[in-house]
């Protein structure tokens, strides 16, 4: 069930994306300069977001709790082994390293799942923070010359594949017996080809109707196979610790 659950997360995180572009383009007044409507409502919901959390964490913090115990009872399993051991360290050095391990380091075998969620954050933060400042750019500084509106509706329609791909794709490859691993390899190759391939929508720059269809279907297949990378690296990664 922990794979199914992780699609499911992400694909209520898609249908967020389809939500708060659309309320933000409808809340902005471009001509007026007004923007303080939809940092209004982001405000609200960022509010609302940490009540909801303190309504649930309760039940977090006894786990908080016993994590937090458990370099203890490390600790103490340490300095009993060392004492029945004649040639073992002194109990406090034996339990100062079994501290240090188990609060700094992760397991060995996390370390790759770790690494490649580290340069999967670094190229999606930068893909996403550089194409909308592409997308209205002027021609003469090399960008589409589109409007914030068109960016915002492009956000929408992305959110909308996301969404489709973790609710009905995923599950669809896992019925067919793909293993989060096997999802994963496809999915990073696949955005690997549609990073590398998209400054080559400047070329149809001039037909606007090409160049919207085109950068609506690339940012869907770039989301959805993104989520796919976070979702199936997050069972990866929590599968090589416990």
């Amino acid at each position: 069930d922990q794979p199914v659950d992780m699609w499911w997360l992400a694909g209520v995180g898609g249908l967020a994306m389809v939500a708060v572009p659309a309320a933000g383009g409808l809340m902005v007044d471009t001509e007026a300069g007004q923007y303080l409507a939809p940092n209004a409502l982001g405000s609200v919901l960022a509010v609302a977001s940490i009540i909801a959390v303190h309504v649930y964490v309760p039940k977090v913090k006894a786990r908080a709790k016993s994590a937090a115990e458990a370099p203890d009872r490390a600790l103490r399993t340490a300095d009993e082994a060392a004492a029945k051991s004649d040639d073992a360290p002194p109990p406090a050095e034996a339990g100062r390293a079994a501290r240090c391990a188990r609060a700094w380091l992760p397991v060995r075998r996390a370390w790759a799942p770790l690494a490649y969620y580290c340069g999967l954050s670094f190229a999606t933060i930068y893909y996403d923070e550089c194409l909308p400042l592409w997308a209205v750019a002027p021609r003469a500084a090399g960008g589409l010359a589109q409007s914030a509106e068109f960016v915002g509706a492009l956000l929408s329609v992305s959110g909308v594949s996301l969404a489709a791909f973790q609710f009905v794709g995923l599950p669809m490859l896992s019925r067919r017996g793909y293993s989060s691993t096997r999802i994963l390899h496809i999915c990073t190759g696949v955005a690997a080809v549609v990073y590398a391939s998209t400054p080559l929508l400047s070329l149809v720059a001039d037909n606007e109707a090409a160049l919207a269809t085109l950068l609506a279907l690339h940012l869907s297949i770039q989301k959805a196979v993104v989520s796919a990378c976070y979702t199936t690296i997050f069972v990866v990664t929590n599968n090589s610790v416990v």
